[in-house]
C-alpha cells in the first residue's frame, strides 16, 4: 500500500467507516470511463482492495460508446482487475421516456445481478461532493417536498459512495498530477439534461455568490437529514392517526390534522403526497382543501383529492372508471362496484312502475342500443322524468346525497349519446312508460359487496 494523498486517505477512510474490515470484502466498482469512476478504481486498486469492474455500454453514442468500453477494458487489463460489460438494448430508450431514468434503472439492475453472480458484497460508485450539490438543487427544481431530505447517501442498501466527501476539482487535480487518463462523455457538455444545466449554468453562478458552495451544501445535507429525523420521530409515527386506507382509497381525517400546528400539518401532507408520487406543486392546493367546502377537488399526477365533510379523500386514477358498452340481449353487466341485470318483457295490464332508483323501468321501443355506461362529464344534461326542461347532471348530483368522491365518479347511462339515467336519481323523461308502451326494458342495479 503506497503513500496516500490527504483526500485519498479520506476516500479510503470513508470506505472503512462504512464497511469495517473493507480489505476483506469483495467490491463491484461501477466504471463508466469518466474521471470520477476511474479515480475511484485507481485509488482502491493502489490500496489493495479486492475489486471487479462493471461497465454498461448503452450503445447510444455510436463509436464513442464502444471506445468508452474499450478504454475501460484496457484499464482493467492493465490493473489486472476482472472486467464485465453489459450492452444495453437501445430499443429500451423509447421516445417520451427519460433517457437518464431508463439508463439508471438498467445499470443498477444489472449491477445487482452481477454482484450476486460474482459473489461481491457491495457496489461502489464514484459520486462526489459536486454531485451532491447538483442533486439538492435539482430536487428543489422538481419541487418534491421530502426528496430534499434524502440527498445522495453514502450507503444505500449495498451501494456505497465513498467519494462524497471530495470535490470534482480535487479529483481532477489528483488525476492530472498522476497523469492518469479518462474518457469525456460528449453528452455531458450538452445542456439537454437538467443535471447538465445545473452543472454548467446554475452552479457557476452560485459559486460566484458563495465560493464555499460545496462545503455549504454538505452542511445543509446534514441539516436536512437531521430535520427529517425529527419528522420521522415526532410526526410520521402519527400518520396512521390521520389516515384511513381501504380498497385503494385514502381518507385524511381533518379533525386530527387540524390539531397540529400549521407547519406540522403542512409536513404531514407533504409526506403523504410524496408517498403517492405527487408533485410538491399541488401541496398548497391540497392544504386549502382543509378549509374548503364539500365537493371541492384538486387533480394531481396520480389521483384526485376531494373535500368531503370532515375529510380529504384521495381516489387514485387507477380506480377512475372509463366506460362499458352494453348491446341488445345482454343479461348482466358491472361497472364501478355495481352489478346490472337486464330484462325485457311485455307490459301487462297490472303493471305498476317501481319507484326505487335501483329498478329502472322504461319503454323498450324508445331505447336505442347500444347503451353506454360511463362517469358523468361536464356538460352532461338530462330532462328528468316528471320535470319540465333539462338540467345539468352536475346540478342533479349536487342535490342528491352522495359523498364528494362518489359524485366525482358517479355514472350515467346514455342511449344514442343522450343521458337517460343518472346514478341514484331517475330516468329521463324521453324513455318513460306511456299509454302506447308495449314492452318494458327493466334494469336492476345492485351495489357489489367487497369480500
Amino acid at each position: 500500500m503506497q503513500e496516500m494523498d490527504s483526500w485519498e486517505k479520506g476516500v479510503v477512510g470513508a470506505l472503512e467507516e462504512i464497511v469495517p474490515e473493507s480489505l476483506n470484502q469483495n467490491f463491484l466498482v461501477a466504471v463508466s470511463g469518466g474521471m470520477d469512476s476511474v479515480a475511484l478504481l485507481r485509488i482502491l486498486s493502489q490500496n489493495g482492495y479486492s475489486l471487479k469492474v462493471a461497465h454498461v455500454n448503452y450503445q447510444l453514442r455510436g463509436e464513442e460508446s464502444d471506445e468508452d468500453e474499450a478504454f475501460c477494458r484496457k484499464l482493467c487489463f492493465d490493473l489486472s482487475i476482472p472486467f464485465f460489460v453489459h450492452k444495453a438494448d437501445p430499443e429500451l430508450f423509447k421516445a417520451g421516456l427519460s433517457v437518464q431514468a431508463v439508463a439508471r434503472e438498467i445499470r443498477y439492475q444489472w449491477f445487482e445481478d452481477l454482484r450476486k453472480q460474482e459473489n461481491c458484497q457491495y457496489i461502489l460508485t464514484g459520486h462526489h461532493r459536486d454531485d451532491q450539490a447538483e442533486t439538492i438543487i435539482m430536487q428543489a427544481f422538481r419541487r418534491k417536498a421530502f426528496k430534499i431530505f434524502s440527498p445522495i447517501a453514502k450507503k444505500n442498501g449495498l451501494v456505497i459512495r465513498p467519494m462524497l466527501g471530495v470535490s470534482r476539482a480535487e479529483i481532477k487535480e489528483w488525476m492530472v498530477q498522476h497523469q492518469f487518463t479518462w474518457r469525456e462523455d460528449s453528452s455531458n457538455a450538452e445542456d439537454i439534461y437538467l443535471r447538465n444545466k445545473v452543472r454548467h449554468r446554475v452552479i457557476p453562478e452560485l459559486l460566484e455568490i458563495q465560493p464555499s458552495l460545496n462545503a455549504h451544501m454538505e452542511e445543509r445535507v446534514g441539516l436536512y437529514q437531521a430535520q427529517f429525523k425529527l419528522l420521522e420521530k415526532y410526526i410520521l409515527p402519527q400518520v396512521s392517526e390521520f389516515l384511513n386506507e381501504s380498497d385503494g382509497q385514502a381518507t385524511i381525517r381533518l379533525d386530527k390534522l387540524k390539531q397540529l400546528f400549521g407547519a406540522e400539518a403542512f409536513a404531514v401532507l407533504a409526506y403523504l403526497l410524496d408517498q403517492w408520487g405527487e408533485s410538491h406543486s399541488i401541496l398548497t392546493q391540497v392544504l386549502r382543501l382543509m378549509d374548503a367546502s364539500t365537493g371541492r377537488k384538486v387533480v394531481g399526477l396520480n389521483g384526485i383529492y376531494f373535500r368531503d365533510r370532515e375529510s380529504i379523500v384521495r381516489v387514485p386514477f387507477s380506480q377512475q372508471p372509463t366506460e362499458e358498452i352494453w348491446v341488445p340481449g345482454i343479461q348482466h353487466g358491472s361497472f364501478n362496484g355495481f352489478s346490472f341485470s337486464f330484462r325485457e318483457y311485455k307490459l301487462g295490464k297490472d303493471f305498476v312502475p317501481d319507484k326505487s332508483p335501483q329498478i329502472l323501468s322504461m319503454d323498450a321501443s324508445r331505447v336505442s342500443w347500444p347503451l353506454i355506461i360511463r362517469p358523468w362529464q361536464p356538460g352532461d344534461r338530462m330532462k328528468p322524468l316528471g320535470m319540465e326542461g333539462s338540467r345539468k347532471v352536475s346540478d342533479i348530483l349536487t342535490g342528491i346525497k352522495l359523498s364528494a368522491h362518489q359524485r366525482e365518479s358517479a355514472f350515467v347511462i346514455t342511449s344514442n349519446e343522450k343521458v337517460i339515467f343518472v346514478q341514484g336519481y331517475r330516468i329521463a323523461n324521453k324513455i318513460r312508460i306511456r299509454k302506447d308502451t308495449r314492452r318494458i326494458l327493466e334494469i336492476r342495479i345492485t351495489q357489489e359487496v367487497s369480500a
